[in-house]
């Protein structure tokens, strides 16, 4: 659309033939310079654009040598051909300076959608081509990168990123190369079939500030100085045909260290519930993790500490958020002599925690590590 002016058309070359023969019976030949100002297509602004028109009619309609200028003068440049013959389609390839879910936007719904997660800097570098089917559902086949100094991908707010993506009809997928978020490196990568809405994430995260991640996930302020995570994982997941949520399987591995752990929200409450006051200094969890449907599972829980460590396991399930965590305090954990002094007492406390996430309290479990013949 033109809301203000008409565009400029240059037209160099015109033929037009007409022949009897029923299998060619027309033909249309043109060469044209186009240019605008102040044009939109599919609700994307541009202050200006321009490029080569070539007519080859009925098979092809070629938009050679495009320049779009955006309303922050960025420039995108590229080429789109339209492919009328047998299977039409349509082909294009862009590359410069523009808010990718635009071009999204522009290229069909389907396309949008499938970049729904992900949100972009103004700076962000696009490299993109594809080809879009006009039969059969509108298949799209599209190849892009995204180079840039910010993204926001599923609320995680990452810095100077390098992201390739692809659609392949239904099948979308991704892959973020080595990227800074917050003092530490993410990396990772997955698929998603959008029909059977199956797929797989890969991810892996090194030092990474917890207190600022769950900031971004939550959209609250959290804990202050809750440590580093590095974390790893390979996870399955499918749509619910039932409920809207999504049913998960794989495994993964997390350690958070450096942190004051021991004010953390989960813990900070232990001590008081099992009796004895405070915990000591807690810098250091490591777990292993077990994804199963609708929870993911604990396992080999263990910590650290100056006065007291924990081991346990446990499970969150997430529809409705549930935590059900078992720990056991072991005295003096990193002391060798009075470790063995009072290792017939080593296990000093049970402890469970129940409830909703946010809303769980720790309570005290009647310890059996204290019987007879119970020893650790």
């Amino acid at each position: 659309a033109w809301p203000d002016q008409m565009p400029h058309f240059k037209i160099e070359e015109l033929r037009y033939e007409k022949w009897p023969d029923p299998e060619t019976r027309w033909m249309v030949e043109m060469k044209a310079d186009f240019a605008s100002r102040d044009m939109i297509y599919r609700g994307v602004p541009t202050i200006a654009g321009k490029a080569r028109v070539e007519l080859d009619l009925p098979d092809a309609v070629r938009l050679l040598e495009i320049e779009l200028t955006g309303e922050q003068e960025e420039v995108l440049s590229g080429e789109v051909i339209f492919d009328l013959e047998h299977d039409p389609n349509w082909s294009f390839a862009c590359r410069g300076v523009l808010d990718p879910n635009l071009i999204f936007k522009a290229v069909g719904p389907q396309t949008e959608a499938a970049l729904a997660d992900f949100k972009f800097s103004p700076d962000t570098r696009v490299e993109m081509q594809g080809t879009v089917w006009m039969r059969g559902g509108g298949r799209s086949l599209v190849d892009s990168r995204f180079t840039g100094s910010a993204l926001e991908f599923f609320g995680l707010r990452l810095r100077d990123y390098d992201l390739t993506w692809g659609l392949d009809h239904r099948d979308l997928r991704w892959r973020l190369s080595d990227t800074a978020l917050h003092g530490g490196r993410i990396a990772g990568g997955g698929s998603l079939n959008t029909f059977t809405e199956t797929g797989r994430i890969d991810l892996e995260l090194d030092r990474v500030g917890v207190s600022e991640m769950l900031a971004d996930l939550t959209g609250e302020e959290a804990a202050p100085n809750l440590g580093r995570l590095t974390f790893s994982s390979q996870v399955d997941f499918q749509r619910a045909i039932e409920r809207s949520e999504f049913r998960l399987g794989g495994n993964g591995r997390l350690k958070v260290e450096d942190g004051r752990l021991w004010e953390a929200p989960l813990l900070k409450n232990l001590g008081d519930a099992v009796g004895i006051g405070a915990l000591g200094r807690i810098s250091e969890i490591t777990a292993d993790l077990h994804f199963a449907g609708d929870r993911v599972v604990f396992s080999s829980l263990q910590t650290d500490g100056t006065i007291f460590s924990l081991e346990g396991s446990g499970e969150y399930r997430w529809q409705p958020s549930y935590v059900d965590l078992f720990v056991r305090g072991r005295a003096l954990r990193r002391t060798a002599i009075l470790g063995t002094v009072l290792r017939p007492l080593s296990w000093l406390f049970e402890a469970r925690l129940q409830g909703e996430w946010g809303e769980a309290k720790w309570s005290a479990v009647p310890l059996g590590g204290l019987m007879p013949g119970s020893r650790d």
